[in-house]
């Protein structure tokens, strides 16, 4: 699981939405390693966790300022 937590965090920077099934995939992993502490992957699945919400954050700033910048011109035509 905290494989696939940072590979798709990361494959968030190609399409955005995919880092929220890196966020998923990193709190199932690390829910895993807190019941059962001979899992490894607990920095994988932080990673994961950390570039998931600053990707999902930047996705989320740039659709408002996109949002913003695009209705506001329209709005002034």
């Amino acid at each position: 699981m905290a494989i696939l937590s940072i590979c798709f965090s990361v494959g968030g920077l190609i399409f955005g939405p995919l880092a929220i099934l890196g966020v998923v995939f990193g709190h199932i992993a690390k829910s895993r390693m807190r019941n059962s502490p001979e899992i490894g992957g607990g920095g994988l699945a932080t990673a994961g966790l950390i570039v998931g919400y600053v990707l999902i954050a930047l996705w989320l700033i740039g659709v408002v300022f996109f949002g913003v910048f695009f209705l506001g011109t329209l709005a002034g035509v």
